[in-house]
């Protein structure tokens, strides 16, 4: 893994509440980064790479992070994996791998509408146009 990308889960994790550097000793004590996992400097072809990259995912919008995950990949000759789906329609020269399955879609028919009604106009809330508690009553649970 690219020392960008783990900085980019550290980050979330730091983001979510969690100390950046407890986290990385934990994953170490435990194997995960420098047995299981290996992280690995951003090298100066990398970012030649990850340049090169940028126009031919403009399109796509690939951001830094997901472009320095590609170029370790190539750099590598490993496949990466993603999450997005739309990722894996990129061809780069390079095998892009879904971790997340798709999810089985219901057969037809079965699914009920997953929305409900908002207030009714007689609710005081509506009545006041008040937008944000208009948007709270929608998500009250159904009774």
């Amino acid at each position: 893994m690219s020392a960008v990308n783990y900085a980019e889960v550290l980050s979330r994790l730091s983001d979510a509440g969690e100390d950046a550097l407890a986290v990385h000793r934990w994953l170490q004590v435990r194997g995960l980064i420098g047995e299981l996992l290996a992280i690995v400097a951003c090298t100066a072809d990398d970012a030649i790479t990850m340049a090169q990259l940028r126009a031919l995912t403009r399109a796509h919008g690939l951001p830094l992070g997901d472009r320095a995950c590609l170029a370790t990949g190539l750099r590598f000759d490993r496949p990466v994996l993603t999450a997005d789906r739309t990722r894996t329609t990129l061809d780069l020269g390079i095998a892009i791998r879904l971790i997340r399955p798709s999810a089985p879609r219901p057969p037809a028919g079965t699914c009920r509408h997953l929305t409900r009604p908002g207030p009714s106009a007689s609710h005081p809330d509506q009545r006041r146009g008040n937008q944000r508690a208009r948007t709270t009553a929608a998500l009250r649970p159904m009774r």
